[in-house]
């Protein structure tokens, strides 16, 4: 049976080079495997768009999404001397389309396997958010933002909704949330500068070391002081470049 396999390689940088070892990586996978088929078909869109102009790279970017997204590709093979930010959300769709992903560059393996991880559909996520005194925009775009992690198979605590609120003291709260934390692969973090919950809640995050996404970070303002904010920015910032 033929395979479509999408060849994920870094153009970025000397585009020119790039372009050449992908098309020599094609030709090798192709000439040595009748029934595999290796498509690059970010090579077209570089044809007419600059990759060098933000608004045209992102008309490619798109163009490539539906590959994915119309499950067009078999399996995603991760080709090239190093892996890319482009390449890590080709990485990223291959898991959120069901698309397995195989290592063409052997070199690239242990960081192939702790993308793997950090991609996985089926992580446990804490989600850290405001329970009480939150707005219906903010209530919505919560609630659709755990819909969508579920739809991909992730497994979600969301305190409104699996954290039993009724508790006068608040220990009970802090207890569950502490032990959900502690089980989850990562959390995921809403902030709201009024909810003391999530201040405490993002503590022992911090306490036990694990991986945090910033939900809002578009929406929370850096401080000109030491702050929550700042941390979380800063964390945030850390965690972008590993």
């Amino acid at each position: 049976m033929t395979k479509i396999i999408y060849i994920a390689h870094q153009i970025s940088g000397n585009i020119e080079e790039n372009i050449k070892s992908v098309l020599s990586i094609q030709r090798e996978i192709h000439t040595k495997n009748k029934d595999i088929v290796p498509i690059a078909p970010y090579l077209n869109s570089l044809q007419y768009l600059d990759d060098n102009v933000p608004e045209e790279r992102e008309l490619g970017i798109l163009a490539d999404k539906l590959y994915f997204e119309k499950r067009f590709i078999d399996e995603t093979w991760i080709a090239g001397p190093k892996i890319s930010f482009g390449m890590k959300e080709e990485i990223k769709l291959s898991f959120g389309n069901n698309i397995p992903v195989e290592c063409y560059n052997s070199a690239l393996q242990p960081e192939i396997e702790k993308l793997i991880q950090e991609y996985r559909p089926d992580k446990k996520i804490f989600m850290i958010c405001p329970v009480r005194g939150i707005t219906d925009e903010e209530a919505q775009f919560l609630q659709d933002y755990i819909v969508e992690l579920e739809s991909t198979g992730h497994k979600v605590h969301y305190p409104p909704r699996d954290t039993n609120q009724d508790d006068s003291i608040g220990l009970n709260i802090c207890s569950e949330n502490r032990q959900a934390i502690k089980d989850s692969d990562e959390v995921h973090i809403y902030y709201n500068e009024s909810s003391s919950g999530s201040k405490f809640d993002f503590g022992m995050t911090f306490m036990v070391e694990k991986p945090l996404v910033f939900v809002n970070k578009d929406t929370v303002k850096k401080t000109s002081h030491k702050s929550f904010q700042n941390v979380l920015h800063e964390i945030d910032r850390i965690y972008s470049k590993s």
